[in-house]
Order: C-alpha cells, then structure tokens, then sequence
C-alpha cells in the first residue's frame, strides 16, 4: 500500500474543484502512435462550444530515475503551448511535437512558469531545459506544484506496473497497466466520467479505467480507430469488471479513443 500523502490529497480536491467548475478536459489523443512515431500529434480538449482556450499540455515523466520530472531537453518536448476555439461540440484540436512513449502524465493546465537552462521562459521550446521535477525526493507522490496555475486535467498511462503516474493526485486519473502500451485513450461519448483505452496491438479487449473490460467484437464501432474532431462513441451501460479486469484507478474521468 502506498502511504497516505496530506499534501496531495489537498491538491487533488484543488485540481479536481477546478476542473469541474472549469470544464477543460483532455478527450482523446495517443499515449503511443501506432508505427514510427511522428514528428506531431493531435490532442483532442472537450469544453465549452465557442469559448477560447489558452495553456499548455505538460508531459511528466514515470522513467526510472526520473518521475515527475518536466524537461524540454531531447527530442520529446515535455512543455507544450497551446491555444484555439472550441467548435460547436465543444471539441478543440491541438498539435504538438510527439509525446515520448509511456510511461507518462499528460496534464492540462492554464499557466506554467517552469525555465530553461538558459533562464529563458520555458515556453521556448527551442532552448532545452533544466527540469522542473514536481516529485522531488522520487517516493511516487507529488511535492512541489509551484510551476502551474490551474489544472484542469490529468491523466496517468503506464506501460509497467511499477512505474508512479499521478493523474489521480492532480484531481485526474489514473490507469493501471493493462498489459501493454495504451496506443489510444478516449473519453466514452455518452459517459464523459469514463476513460477508455485501447492497447496497441489492441487484442479483444478495451479498457476502462475501473477496471471493466469490453469485448471489441461486441461494440457497434470501431474503438481502434480514432476519432478526432467528431463526437467520440461511447461502449453503452458499464458492466460489472470482468473476471480478468486489469485496471484498478481513482479519479476523475476522459473520453474518446486511438488509432492502430
């Protein structure tokens, strides 16, 4: 069991708090792009038809030797700058350079103050970075969130059981390791509270972040394939967790899926 951590818990009811009140929420996007990975991807946000958005998409690290780091050095970009209009579903596309494969936290915040190596603001994405490290003794538990303003959303993809992801503790979710890389999460469209996620090979199954499972060939629709800028589907009526559910998570919710 991991120890109870106050400080976090504070943070989670903050950030929870503030996403509910601010419906920004991260919808759909690809913890890991099917094939050679690309120079961008997309990220779907769900939020107010007609209403702007400003802020950035921050990566923080699970990598042994480095959880809850936030770096622009290397080829991933972990600090992205983000910014458009959400269309008449409340549907926002946004393109950023590639996120490094899981294991990682994929977080949606207003404001982040973080700096480079060079003492330049850390929205540069050119300059490379000193860390800003959210979990500085590495105990798998945030400990300094000084660099953002709002949270709106979080969530945590694993691809081991024994890497620390911290959706949940920044008022978002968290999704136990299914048995491979996530290749697609998605928000279900009816039940916004519910996250699913595809594996990549995506096999029979499709998970949710409570643990149930779905049989793909028993839903009217293609969950591998994503869906970005058009209504995500949903699986329909939660089921009981199934006998081999694998997930196990606390938190808020997302929806939508990914592409094989």
């Amino acid at each position: 069991m991991r120890k109870t951590n106050l400080f976090a818990a504070a943070i989670a009811a903050t950030a929870m708090t503030s996403a509910a009140s601010a419906q920004v929420l991260i919808n759909e996007f690809e913890p890991n792009q099917v094939g050679a990975d690309a120079a961008t991807q997309v990220i779907e946000l769900l939020g107010t038809p007609g209403e702007t958005f400003d802020g950035f998409l921050i990566s923080i690290e699970s990598d042994p030797g480095a959880p809850g780091v936030i770096s622009n050095s290397g080829p991933d970009d972990d600090i992205e700058p983000i910014s458009g209009t959400f269309d008449a579903n409340g549907l926002l596309l946004v393109e950023i350079g590639d996120l490094e494969n899981p294991s990682f936290t994929l977080l949606l915040t207003d404001t982040f103050t973080g700096f480079n190596e060079d003492g330049g603001s850390a929205t540069d994405p050119a300059a490379g970075g000193v860390p800003t490290d959210i979990d500085t003794d590495d105990d798998g538990f945030v400990d300094d969130l000084s660099a953002f303003g709002t949270i709106f959303d979080a969530i945590g993809i694993s691809d081991a059981d024994d890497e620390p992801v911290y959706g949940a503790e920044l008022g978002g979710v968290d999704f136990a390791f299914t048995g491979d890389e996530p290749g697609l999460v998605f928000r279900d469209g009816a039940n916004p509270s519910t996250i699913l996620a595809v594996n990549d090979p995506a096999g029979e199954l499709i998970f949710d972040q409570d643990g149930n499972t779905f049989e793909i060939a028993s839903l009217g629709f293609d969950p591998v394939t994503p869906t970005f800028g058009e209504v995500n589907p949903s699986v329909g009526v939660i089921p009981e967790p199934a006998s081999l559910g694998l997930l196990g998570v606390a938190g808020l919710g997302l929806l939508r899926r990914r592409s094989a």
